[in-house]
């Protein structure tokens, strides 16, 4: 709403559809969307966000009584891949991903655009608003959604 544009939820594999069908105008996906779903056949413009526009978050779930059932070779195995090593390799696949999503665009005569100044910082502003409100809303809930959110980007920085 913040944005102006009204969302439409949908699960990636269906976004194609609703592309080519006029369901949806324009999406807010990875770069490498443009590969990987063949966005690139239905998607005429691309606009790239100087620093992005969010990074999405993935966790790994298991049951810690299923873990602790392991042998202790197997549940290493596991641990030994996880937390920030498995946070590092994915990131690097994610933004090579993203390169050949950009050049797969390209080759398919994609105009690729980057938001001008006044965008970007009208931009930030309405993120600004964005984050207040959750700053507000968390607090509500005892968080200092403040301090959190600069923890996050103080990690998110050092990689």
């Amino acid at each position: 709403k913040a944005l102006g544009v009204t969302a439409v939820k949908l699960p990636a594999p269906k976004v194609y559809e609703a592309l080519s069908t006029g369901v949806a105008d324009g999406i807010f996906m990875p770069m490498e969307t443009q590969k990987s779903f063949r966005l690139k056949e239905v998607v005429p413009h691309v606009t790239i966000m100087p620093g992005g526009l969010y990074y999405g978050s993935f966790a790994f779930l298991m049951n810690s009584d299923f873990l602790a059932g392991l042998s202790e070779k197997d549940r290493n195995a596991i641990m030994d891949v996880s937390g920030e090593k498995l946070a590092k390799l994915a990131g690097e696949h994610w933004d090579a991903a993203d390169v050949a999503g950009l050049a797969a665009a390209k080759e398919a005569g994609t105009t690729i655009s980057t938001a001008s100044a006044e965008t970007h910082k009208r931009y930030l502003e309405i993120m600004a608003s964005v984050e207040q409100d959750w700053i507000t809303n968390v607090g509500k809930a005892g968080v200092d959604g403040k301090a959190a959110l600069e923890e996050l980007r103080s990690i998110a920085r050092s990689y």
